[in-house]
């Protein structure tokens, strides 16, 4: 998970009264934003649903891996 609108599609972005990411809506998708958790000094959603005509997902993140860009790691 990224927590980020695919590249080329347009997408639609939705913010709370905090300023965070609540919905985005791209591909015949809605993503909402349930939850936010503090990781390393940043606020990265903790709680997701994924919905689309067909399907619905949640998600719930534990644990964010961060990968710094040129690092490979």
């Amino acid at each position: 998970a990224r927590a980020i609108a695919a590249p080329g599609d347009v997408a639609e972005h939705y913010f709370d009264e905090s300023g965070r990411l609540s919905e985005l809506r791209q591909s015949d998708w809605v993503i909402r934003y349930q939850d936010y958790q503090q990781v390393n000094g940043l606020m990265m959603p903790r709680k997701l649903r994924l919905t689309n005509k067909y399907l619905t997902v949640k998600m719930i993140i534990r644990d964010w891996r961060f990968q710094l860009p040129g690092s490979g790691i």
